[in-house]
């Protein structure tokens, strides 16, 4: 059960807002280059590391995501250790929504391999997660509201209670994750007792959208056990007209008696119109349990063709 809570868990952080309690306390730990900060951003160190923390347009891509019509092409693979290809999924899907409700219409699908057993069930805890998220079978309610993210303790089955660990994980990395055993309190990224592992720093680039932005990179810090860390890597891309985030990608990886994992995640946004959508989600993932199967899945989806006018 430790594996289906930390895989769900982390398989989560594919959408964030990296909100944080206390941005005064966080401001002074980071420490951020003040001639970096005044140079290229055009605010001090506390003023942007606000703006970064009060982000909420990240959340906001993956509820868009969830709430507008859009069609999808998705390629999932698992590998072995040896890199030798055990099965994949292709599939193509559209969106709709109706009275509230977002409905998931596979068009086309084309699986090889071994992905489910004799019962049709998925035999990889993460590609039955890949499923739930972004290819429900029934019909979802959903909304453009952003609802709080506080960590309310869910009652319910194991099933739920992953669940919920998913969204926490999902929209609040950089924050600690309390009932993820053993490194839901290394998530906590900006906190007193984690920043002195981390450098911090920005820069200006492009996307490959060719949207000019402000590059916040946190990295771990080499010299440091590689336990201390659990996200080793995390780059966000911020608009540099609307301070929204256009992309986000993290490398997590830790090696403990328990599990051993290695993951790389990435979401690419896009403005259009008046909203900002994901248009690219990516993720490379390695997971071993003792006594378990090792997973190592890869999964690409594209979203395009959205209709804004519901």
């Amino acid at each position: 059960m430790k594996r289906g809570l930390l895989i769900i868990g982390l398989f989560g952080c594919l959408a964030s807002s990296l909100q944080a309690q206390e941005p005064e306390g966080v401001v002074k730990a980071v420490q951020l280059k003040e001639f970096i900060i005044t140079a290229e951003v055009g605010m001090d160190a506390q003023g942007f590391m606000d703006a970064v923390m009060a982000d909420s347009s990240f959340y906001q891509s993956f509820i868009n995501l969830k709430y507008f019509p859009h069609r999808m092409e998705s390629f999932l693979e698992v590998r072995n250790k040896g890199e030798k290809e055990k099965a994949n999924l292709r599939r193509r899907a559209d969106q709709t929504l109706n009275q509230g409700k977002r409905t998931i219409t596979i068009t086309n699908e084309i699986v090889s391999g071994k992905l489910y057993n004799r019962k049709g069930e998925h035999r990889y805890l993460t590609a039955e997660m890949y499923d739930e998220v972004f290819f429900p079978k029934a019909p979802e309610s959903v909304s453009r509201d952003i609802h709080t993210m506080d960590q309310v303790e869910v009652k319910g089955s194991k099933l739920e209670e992953y669940k919920s660990q998913l969204k926490k994980m999902m929209f609040n990395p950089g924050q600690e994750i309390v009932s993820v055993p053993f490194i839901g309190d290394k998530m906590d990224l900006f906190s007193p007792d984690m920043t002195p592992y981390y450098d911090f720093s920005v820069f200006s680039a492009y996307t490959p959208d060719s949207v000019w932005c402000y590059v916040f990179l946190v990295e771990a810090k080499p010299e440091f056990s590689a336990n201390k860390t659990v996200i080793k890597r995390m780059t966000s891309y911020f608009d540099k007209t609307t301070m929204e985030v256009m992309s986000r990608e993290y490398a997590l990886s830790n090696n403990t008696i328990f599990f051993e994992f290695d993951i790389w995640m990435k979401v690419d946004n896009k403005r259009i119109g008046r909203e900002v959508v994901p248009i690219r989600i990516q993720y490379d993932g390695e997971w071993d349990i003792p006594f378990k199967s090792v997973e190592n899945i890869t999964f690409d989806i594209r979203c395009t063709n959205y209709d804004l006018s519901p």
